[in-house]
């Protein structure tokens, strides 16, 4: 995993998503090299104006925000169109995990989780047969929204978890209570520092990246 110095949780939340990712869409491009990915302006555009009709109590979204949920929609309904199906483990773990912290993401920013399932399907139709994407199946939308619905559910036990962690250690969410919330609920980094920010709680970023960082090499020798 890279180090940075200092890192902001948002940056740690990006090691966390893009670790195995680079390779897993490489990996499944195989046979598209040279063919570029579709762009991303039309996506942008689709859910800006989508966010702001369902959801016009939420501030308007920055460029970068959108870019952000675009691009991981992007890449998910490639690699779910190409048959790579959210698991507990080996490659779909890496989707699973890229459609959490995509979750997190509109999560933080007051949008309901269930907004993933439309955007991830939108980017399945309008880039189908684009750029060696797949065609578009109904599968991939019945798969987010499974997928979904368990993320809405371990959120919801994740903040019950957090309530009890952060009211018996005020000012502080130790990079152990961190690293418990992420791996046992599957909490993406994003959301848990959205939630210690809102109740002025801090987080040990450096000290959760060098756990992480330990546990994912432990996790690798174990393989």
């Amino acid at each position: 995993m890279a180090s940075i110095s200092n890192p902001s949780a948002e940056q740690i939340g990006y090691l966390l998503q893009m670790d195995g990712l680079a390779s897993t869409v490489n990996a499944t491009r195989t046979g598209y090299a040279g063919m570029p990915l579709p762009s991303l302006a039309g996506l942008q555009a689709w859910l800006d104006m989508r966010l702001h009709s369902t959801t016009p109590q939420v501030a308007r979204p920055t460029e970068t925000w959108l870019r952000s949920v675009a691009t991981e929609s992007r890449t998910l309904a490639l690699l779910m169109g190409s048959g790579i199906t959210p698991r507990g483990r080996g490659t779909g773990h890496v989707v699973r995990r890229v459609l959490r912290e995509c979750g997190g993401r509109l999560l933080s920013a007051g949008v309901p989780a269930e907004a993933m399932t439309a955007s991830i399907s939108q980017a399945a139709s309008m880039f189908a047969g684009q750029g060696g994407f797949p065609r578009y199946r109904e599968e991939i939308t019945d798969q987010v929204r499974e997928e979904q619905a368990r993320f809405t559910r371990a959120v919801e036990r994740a903040h019950r978890r957090y309530r009890h962690l952060a009211a018996g250690a005020p000012g502080m969410i130790s990079p152990q209570q961190s690293v418990r919330l992420l791996t046992e609920y599957g909490l993406p980094l994003s959301l848990l520092a959205h939630w210690a920010a809102a109740d002025r709680h801090g987080i040990a970023t450096e000290q959760l990246a060098q756990l992480m960082e330990e546990q994912t090499l432990k996790s690798l020798e174990h393989k």
